[in-house]
């Protein structure tokens, strides 16, 4: 038995305005209210995740962060171009201690954080052309469960520990003191 599409609208009474009920509303207005069709046979992840980025307080972390859980977790399958990694804090760290993009002088500048960002995508696209988006939840948990940035990293119970040059983290340790 095949899963019929739920139609999705805002409960009687309960379009209060907020993210949520906005994001129902688009649904039922753009989709007819049927979610998977933001995601419809033969669309490219790159459509799917500007499709997302449609949706009010939606911005290009979560719109690939979206797209990488429903290739990655659903199983939905989409053409290329597939999304990019999601830049964020995590990720990046993990990508600089592993040697995997090189550390720019970390500033508070806008334009540097930005640039950094940029910078990661780039270097997921030239490791994964295919697909950067699939390196985007590895580096993630590596970053949250073991390469920690405000306390020291836990080299020693990462399964990347014996490779990782560990690039920073002896600053890091220093900087955090």
């Amino acid at each position: 038995m095949g899963l019929r599409p739920r139609v999705l609208r805002p409960p009687a009474g309960h379009d209060d305005g907020t993210i949520a009920s906005g994001g129902l509303r688009h649904i039922g207005d753009r989709y007819g209210g049927d979610a998977s069709r933001i995601w419809a046979d033969g669309s490219s992840g790159a459509a799917v995740a500007r499709r997302f980025l449609a949706f009010d307080g939606v911005g290009p972390k979560i719109a690939n962060m979206a797209v990488n859980i429903l290739i990655r977790d659903f199983h939905i399958g989409l053409a290329t171009p597939r999304p990019d990694i999601a830049v964020d804090t995590h990720v990046l760290r993990v990508f600089e201690r592993l040697g995997l993009l090189d550390r720019l002088e970390h500033s508070q500048l806008r334009s540097t954080r930005d640039k950094q960002g940029l910078r990661l995508q780039l270097r997921a696209r030239e490791l994964s052309p295919e697909w950067p988006g699939e390196l985007d939840w590895p580096a993630w948990h590596l970053g949250t469960k073991w390469c920690h940035a405000g306390r020291a990293p836990e080299c020693g119970e990462c399964y990347m520990g014996s490779v990782c040059p560990r690039v920073g983290v002896a600053l890091a340790l220093t900087a955090g003191s």
